[in-house]
């Protein structure tokens, strides 16, 4: 402590560059105060035991500000992890696409396929031929290595007007199985001939490929067959002319039940009707389209009890759903659940990608405008964007494809961006996204090929564009895009 009568002075002086000198010696008296003030220094009072030094206070604002600003990113960034982690689960969003979509593996050239299942570690890849084997083969999700291949039946036959008609079918794999058949029967043309259908399945163990054979029957008339749950399900006509749905036990044949159809369908079916069994739709419900104008059939996979036949109606080739089937009505579109039947004026449209934001809605093209309806019919959304095929509910907003343009569209209306061009219009519109971009196919490159364009969802700016040599069809299962090869391989893309 300093004595009584002194000062003790901290002295801050400035160097030739104007930078803050050195403190300055301590000096006594009222004179070191005069001197002290002469250079500029502050001036403490022991007594009070104050020491003032510099202090920069104009980088404080700005440092608060970067602070801030930091801050905010790093809650924006949390939001947006949050927000692409929650999109990740919905059906159709793909992995985060930084850039061009490039096969991730290849497997080799073995004929024509489709993949039709993935499993936390197989590809499962239908492959089928009129003249030889047709099979299973699963193939490593990581590496793409063939894991296993099961032999499928093939298909019977006969002689007639033509060939008539045959295929394969295996159901999603449930429980660590899969059942698949193979069916054939006589040419539709052919109203004479007395040869039967024929009907063999195996059942194959995911994890192994070991197939078990199973039921193995001709039968007298047959019309379409197909795998529903743990069933094999055929549609033909009894020995006494009744157009009936059988399910049989897949490993025996035994009948589980049996549906008469006669109630759907004229005194003489044969000629006139086309059945086609749908894959399982809803669980639990096997969906049976009768064919034009008879319309569907929608029975219990378990019983076979008819729970509702929806007339002058048809299955959609993208028809899929959870709590309920989205049929093709003439001039309208049919919502069946087991609860009810919706019928709301327009077409469905397709919808590969939906996250929820307006709630459980099914788009219906009513004129020129897109429509969201929910469940009960309610319409939601109304938007007038000139017609699509293809419709995705992204982030709030609607998004539009057709063969003309791809547009994002506000709940009101409200164009947010639009890329017009010339894509190929065989098909709707396929649309996927990651959350952060729009990916559309654009038109088929020469020498067989799939283009890919890629726009910012945000504001429709080009993100990137390729062209995937000697892929000639996409499709994703279980939120993982894949493609088939001209040769008859499947490539994993990412």
């Amino acid at each position: 402590m300093a004595r009584a009568g002194r000062v003790e002075v901290e002295l801050v002086e400035d160097d030739a560059d104007g930078r803050p000198g050195a403190p300055g010696p301590r000096t006594d008296g009222e004179a070191a105060r005069a001197t002290a003030r002469r250079a500029g220094a502050a001036v403490g009072v022991a007594a009070r035991g104050v020491r003032r030094r510099f202090r920069p206070w104009w980088l404080v604002p700005p440092l608060v500000l970067a602070l801030g600003l930091g801050a905010a990113q790093h809650v924006t960034d949390a939001r947006e992890r949050e927000r692409l982690a929650a999109l990740a689960q919905v059906p159709g969003v793909l992995p985060l696409l930084d850039g061009p979509l490039e096969p991730v593996w290849t497997s080799g050239p073995d004929g024509g396929g489709w993949p039709f299942a993935v499993t936390d570690e197989v590809v499962l890849v239908q492959r089928y031929a009129q003249d030889g084997e047709s099979r299973v083969d699963a193939h490593d999700l990581g590496a793409g290595e063939q894991a296993w291949s099961a032999l499928l039946p093939a298909p019977v036959l006969g002689e007639g007007v033509g060939p008539g008609w045959f295929g394969t079918s295996c159901a999603p794999p449930r429980d660590g199985t899969l059942v698949c058949l193979a069916s054939s029967g006589p040419d539709a043309l052919d109203l004479t001939t007395d040869r039967p259908g024929h009907v063999e399945a195996v059942v194959v163990d995911t994890a192994t490929g070991a197939a078990e054979p199973g039921l193995r029957l001709d039968v007298p008339s047959l019309a379409a067959a197909s795998v529903a749950g743990t069933s094999v399900v055929l549609v033909g006509i009894d020995g006494d002319g009744t157009p009936v749905v059988r399910a049989l036990d897949p490993q025996d044949g035994g009948e589980r039940w049996r549906a008469a159809l006669d109630a759907f369908l004229p005194d003489d079916p044969r000629s006139v009707w086309a059945p086609f069994l749908a894959q399982p739709l809803v669980p639990g419900v096997v969906v049976l389209d009768l064919g034009a104008p008879f319309g569907v059939v929608l029975l219990d996979e378990s019983t076979g009890e008819v729970l509702d036949h929806v007339a002058d109606a048809s299955v959609p080739w993208w028809a899929d759903g959870v709590d309920g089937v989205v049929l093709d009505g003439r001039d309208a579109t049919v919502l069946w659940s087991r609860e009810g039947t919706t019928v709301v004026p327009g077409s469905p449209v397709w919808t590969p990608v939906d996250d929820g934001s307006f709630g459980d809605v099914v788009p219906v093209l009513h004129g020129e405008d897109v429509v969201l309806v929910g469940s009960d019919g309610t319409e939601r959304v109304r938007v007038g964007v000139g017609g699509a095929d293809s419709v995705a509910v992204l982030d709030g907003r609607v998004v539009v494809g057709d063969g003309k343009r791809t547009a994002v569209v506000e709940p009101d209306g409200t164009v947010v961006w639009e890329v017009r061009g010339t894509w190929s219009s065989s098909a709707p519109a396929l649309l996927m996204t990651d959350g952060r971009v729009v990916v559309r196919r654009g038109e088929a490159a020469p020498g067989g090929a799939v283009t890919l364009e890629a726009f910012a969802s945000d504001d429709g700016r080009p993100a990137w564009s390729t062209t995937l040599t000697g892929v000639l069809d996409l499709t994703w299962v279980h939120g993982r895009l894949l493609g088939v090869t001209s040769d008859g391989g499947v490539a994993l893309l990412r």
